[in-house]
């Protein structure tokens, strides 16, 4: 419901610039000019709400795999500790040593297998680096040198630099990736969980 609620904020100030010439210049790498500062502040507020949403998507995802994990095993203090420390496990295993990400190990976990899907685990990693880099924000050092000369030192050894500039077309890709772990958690263990079946986060997008 989260999701749902944040994602038609985002499309809400989306609609508000859609067929703009201003929005496909600011997109496409045009000249901002004749800027239109009613349709810049849409977009920037679009583009704040749109990093809410991938933030929330991952959460959303992230829970439904502890219900998962939940479900499926037996023992309460294992799946606690499945739940809040993944890393305990898989480490004491001495698997998922690709896996970076709780998820990625979360759902490693689940499948009960030393072996890795690397084609999710890695869908799991970049989706929790892009949460991460949205809620997690860390911060610069503008070096000038002067003449022009400028560089920036960012306080982080992790995923790449925040990109301030997603947009609610960005969204569609990144529920497809969404949805694509989504089923690969439910096809490792097949059990309707708080309708977990029927969430699907690319109808978001189509609906």
């Amino acid at each position: 419901m989260r999701v749902e609620i944040i994602h038609s904020l985002a499309k809400t100030y989306y609609l508000e610039t859609n067929d703009s010439s201003f929005r496909g210049r600011m997109t496409n790498g045009g000249h901002p000019f004749p800027f239109d500062t009613v349709k810049y502040d849409a977009m920037e507020k679009e583009s704040c709400i749109v990093g809410m949403v991938m933030a929330w998507s991952v959460i959303t995802l992230e829970s439904l795999v502890n219900h998962l994990l939940a479900e499926r095993l037996n023992n309460k203090n294992l799946a606690v500790m499945a739940i809040e420390y993944p890393r305990q496990i898989t480490d004491k295993l001495k698997i998922a040593k690709s896996a970076r990400s709780e998820l990625a190990k979360k759902l490693i976990i689940l499948a009960d297998s030393e072996e890795e899907n690397s084609q999710f685990t890695s869908l799991a990693d970049e989706l929790s680096e892009t949460r991460n880099l949205i809620l997690h924000d860390k911060p610069f050092e503008l070096i000038d040198y002067g003449e022009g000369e400028v560089d920036m030192m960012h306080f982080r050894s992790r995923g790449d630099v925040l990109d301030s500039s997603w947009r609610y077309d960005d969204l569609t890709d990144f529920y497809e990736k969404c949805d694509k772990v989504k089923s690969y958690a439910v096809s490792i263990f097949p059990v309707e969980v708080m309708g977990v079946e029927e969430i699907s986060f690319s109808k978001l997008v189509s609906g």
